[in-house]
């Protein structure tokens, strides 16, 4: 049984008692480390705030603010200083400001003493403790965080050109804090906003979990929590001899749920009953979130793309890395495809694979180097390029099998050996709505090509290396079909040659005509983004077959007699209709376009699908209308 445990890390630092009478508030951990620091944009100017809202106000009016406390990434700003400052609005005059020394760098609080504190009136929209400094370079690491689970509305950074909110760029929470005199009494049990990342499917189990952070200044000995999901019954599940003191986490696990059902289920986890009564503030005791469950038979893969060269002597063990991290995998959900560039051209190089050096962004290309889903991981690199070691290699696949896979793929290849006749077919389904521009692709990778390898002789064998691609455009062909529930059709028919020419042509190199051999070739398949610069190129999902297979990803059979539902089903054509009988949900019909028809009245002869939904399972089935 598949779990999966969906942490929320929150706040786990907002109170500390410094000495009586006087209580720190913020968002940070407090957990201070020189590897946590960061920039944004590679701005000279940078920043970082925090927001506490006029509902946390509220429950301190009449309260001073007598301190601010930051914690700098780095010391290399000009003369060695920065402002810290308290404003009611980002970007307008604050309210206090101050400039200061940065004695010690990441790991050490700077503390500043307000001259005159500051009065909660209670009226405040908000208040935002920050600070800022003017590096001296773009490479300084001015913004220090904990590097927990992100907070919406929480932190800022300055980008050196405006706020933003640090939600979504995986940082956590700024190391920020401010000192309130003679905090009242009461309880406020503080919920993250739910980010539950993964990809789900319908009737596995999943265990859902997360953390609450005590924002009052009572301990906390009992809560109720209730789970809602889509129109089921909500559940409430009672928390008690507890000890979850002012300033303290408690880490909570939800009984275990399957869903009844695919599709998109809204889900929202609410904590009451704090201590036998209402919470002092219930802004943040709700959490809400709409979690895409997939059929039980959905797949999904992930794309590894890698980067290398004949005359490049650290690929071998780049290779070896590679090989070693697809072992612990399991390699059916992991495509390799090896594009021979970023070092220099050689024998196998093809223009497609010069195209995809695009991915490395202003910095200078370089071999071993791989990329996973075209994806971005800010904790490696600012690019998707990144280099090859199995430290990048195991964290970039965990992020990319958190990530949707938002449409699923039926592909086949029908191979005639001794004509040589390739059909290919790709169709896609999409679950959700996808961004404009998405494209699909189908690319040639042949294994067991024996060459010279640098450092490693004449008889090295290079194994899923790229070929170019069948759909006349490196980039792959847009989607016409991009909303929730349409489907996508690419088909082809060629003659498989006898040999593929590489043909990136460089200085003292032509190209070279490599010979095919069937039996080791595969079409490797994807739908994904496509956009002007490297990010927004996500792989949404991707396959592999060998000539004369085929995939079906998302359980749609190939007759409608897999159809499991009300009752017996059947496709008839009646003239230039289209009829199913018996009892089923719903039925759609497209051409091979993807374009939706009207079953009543085809317009044209030739090949159309059917999708028929009969409890929930789907079918497709072509059909023929002479």
């Amino acid at each position: 049984m598949k779990k999966i445990i969906a942490s929320l890390c929150l706040l786990v630092s907002a109170f500390q008692m410094q000495n009586a009478g006087a209580t720190e508030i913020g968002y940070t951990t407090g957990e201070l480390s020189r590897s946590n620091t960061f920039t944004l944009n590679q701005s000279e100017s940078q920043g970082m705030a925090i927001r506490i809202g006029k509902e946390k106000l509220s429950l301190l009016k009449g309260k001073r603010i007598t301190k601010l406390s930051v914690v700098f990434g780095s010391k290399l700003t000009a003369n060695n200083e920065a402002k810290v400052f308290l404003a009611q609005s980002l970007g307008d005059a604050p309210v206090f400001e101050k400039t200061v020394k940065i004695e010690r760098q990441a790991t050490t609080w700077t503390v500043v003493d307000m001259d005159t504190p500051y009065t909660i009136t209670g009226d405040e929209e908000c208040l935002y403790v920050g600070g800022t400094a003017e590096t001296n370079s773009s490479d300084v690491k001015l913004i220090a965080s904990d590097f927990s689970s992100d907070t919406k509305g929480c932190s800022y950074v300055y980008d050196g050109e405006k706020w933003i909110d640090a939600y979504g760029l995986g940082i956590g929470n700024v190391h920020i804090r401010a000192e309130v005199e003679d905090c009242p009494a009461f309880t406020d049990l503080m919920m993250k906003t739910l980010d539950f990342d993964g990809y789900f499917k319908e009737s596995t189990t999943y265990v859902y979990g997360g953390q609450l952070f005590n924002f009052g200044t009572e301990t906390v000995n009992s809560f109720d929590m209730t789970l809602k999901v889509g129109d089921e019954t909500p559940q409430t599940f009672e928390y008690k001899d507890l000890n979850i003191g002012s300033g303290k986490v408690y880490d909570f696990i939800l009984p275990e749920y399957a869903a009844h059902s695919y599709g998109k289920q809204p889900m929202s986890i609410i904590v009451s009953n704090v201590n036998g009564k209402e919470d002092a503030e219930k802004s943040d005791n709700t959490a809400e979130i709409t979690i895409m469950f997939y059929p039980a038979d959905m797949e999904r893969n992930i794309l590894l793309e890698g980067f290398t060269g004949q005359d490049c002597p650290n690929c071998p063990s780049g290779h070896r890395t590679i090989a070693t991290f697809m072992s612990k995998v399991n390699g059916d959900k992991v495509v390799e495809v090896m594009h021979h560039s970023g070092y220099q051209p050689d024998i196998f190089s093809m223009k497609d694979d010069y195209e995809c050096t695009f991915f490395y962004g202003s910095t200078s290309t370089y071999a071993p180097a791989i990329m996973m889903n075209r994806a971005i991981y800010p904790q490696i690199e600012s690019v998707p390029v990144m280099y090859v070691n199995a430290d990048n290699l195991e964290y970039s696949y965990a992020e990319a099998m958190k990530t949707q896979p938002y449409v699923s793929l039926d592909f086949e290849s029908v191979y005639n050996a001794d004509t040589r006749e390739l059909s290919v077919t790709l169709r896609s389904y999409n679950y959700n709505d996808l961004p404009e521009g998405s494209v699909m692709n189908v690319m040639f990778v042949q294994d067991g090509l024996v060459a010279n390898q640098s450092g490693a002789g004449s008889e090295y064998v290079h194994n899923a290396v790229c070929r170019g691609t069948l759909v006349g455009n490196p980039w792959g062909v847009e989607l016409l079909n991009t909303k929730a529930g349409e489907t996508n059709v690419w088909t082809t028919t060629m003659t498989l040659p006898e040999s593929i020419h590489s043909n990136y042509s460089h200085p003292g190199n032509v190209g070279k005509d490599i010979a095919v051999v069937p039996e080791n070739m595969s079409l490797v398949a994807y739908v994904g983004g496509l956009t002007q610069d490297v990010s927004g190129h996500d792989i949404y999902n991707c396959a592999q077959i060998k000539l004369n297979d085929k995939v079906v990803q998302n359980g749609y059979p190939a007759g409608i007699s897999d159809v499991v539902g009300k009752g017996d089903v059947a496709i008839r054509v009646d003239g230039r209709r289209i009829i199913v009988s018996g009892e089923y949900d719903s039925m759609t019909v497209y051409d091979l376009s993807g374009k939706k028809v009207n079953a009543a009245n085809i317009a044209t002869s030739g090949v159309y699908l059917v999708r028929v939904v009969s409890n929930g399972r789907v079918a497709v089935k072509k059909i023929l209308v002479k």
